[in-house]
């Protein structure tokens, strides 16, 4: 796919400013639902420093999620990507002034700076599938559900918990 599109050269952490989705510039091509670039982010502490909500107390913890077990065994799936991932992944895209992350371990993209705490517990934000539009969607990071059901992929699962620690981790 060319510039701009899912998983494309020109999308995601490693895009050049003004290029792909979420970018700054003039004449960029912007989902529908994709937020702006924040100058803010662009300063000491970066995105994780902008946040204006109580933060911190998220962490990569799948098996406190009831239905983890028999669905992570029938996706073949071990773990969730780790904070570490994430956010090297938020850090390097906030380099490049984008708002647009490859959620890891999945070809999701994720636009981290649609991410809305709804405290205590949950979180919205935008995310994208194969080239489509963002699509709006709500995680509760405690019980493990997205727009109140449990995940039903793999990929909805990592969404889920990226979102979480964007949202709610430590940088």
């Amino acid at each position: 796919m060319g510039g701009g599109g899912f998983g494309g050269p020109g999308s995601g952490a490693g895009a050049r400013p003004g290029y792909g989705w979420g970018a700054p510039g003039a004449g960029l091509t912007r989902a529908p639902g994709a937020s702006a670039w924040n100058p803010a982010w662009g300063r000491q502490g970066g995105y994780w420093s902008s946040r204006t909500w109580s933060t911190g107390w998220y962490q990569t913890y799948p098996a406190a999620w009831p239905w983890w077990g028999a669905s992570s065994v029938a996706w073949g799936v071990g773990s969730l990507a780790t904070a570490a991932a994430i956010t090297s992944a938020v850090n390097a895209a906030s380099y490049q002034q984008s708002t647009v992350i490859v959620v890891p371990q999945t070809s999701l993209q994720l636009d981290y700076g649609s991410v809305q705490a709804l405290p205590p517990n949950q979180v919205q934000f935008a995310y994208g599938v194969a080239g489509m539009p963002l699509m709006t969607a709500t995680s509760d990071c405690k019980q493990g559900l997205i727009n109140g059901m449990a995940p039903t992929t793999a990929d909805q699962a990592q969404v889920l918990n990226a979102s979480c620690h964007i949202a709610y981790g430590s940088n």
